[in-house]
């Protein structure tokens, strides 16, 4: 597991990102607006194509989760694959 935190003026540092690998699939559990509720919980598998699907929950402070819209996710997918197509052009299997 990975956690990912910043520093507060207090100098206290705050986790804002929790994440794990299982095989393919990574899960991040976040919280986006920084108030300590992770209301963010996104599944993230690489197809091994170049393509990353991505399913992502929103969760209500009663426990209740939401799908994400279909168009946000695709957005997500967008920039992941962007983003894996950016590394492999430049850092090109030797």
């Amino acid at each position: 597991m990975r956690v990912m935190s910043e520093k507060r003026a207090s100098g206290e540092f705050v986790p804002y990102a929790r994440s794990f690998q299982v095989g393919h699939a990574t899960v991040v559990d976040s919280d986006e607006d920084r108030d300590g509720f992770f209301e963010t919980l996104a599944i993230m598998e690489d197809s091994g194509d170049g393509h990353t699907h991505v399913e992502a929950f929103r969760r209500d402070r009663d426990g209740t989760m939401h799908a994400t819209p279909a168009e946000e996710l695709k957005k997500m997918e967008d920039m992941l694959d962007s983003i894996t197509n950016f590394w492999k052009e430049a850092l090109p299997p030797k």
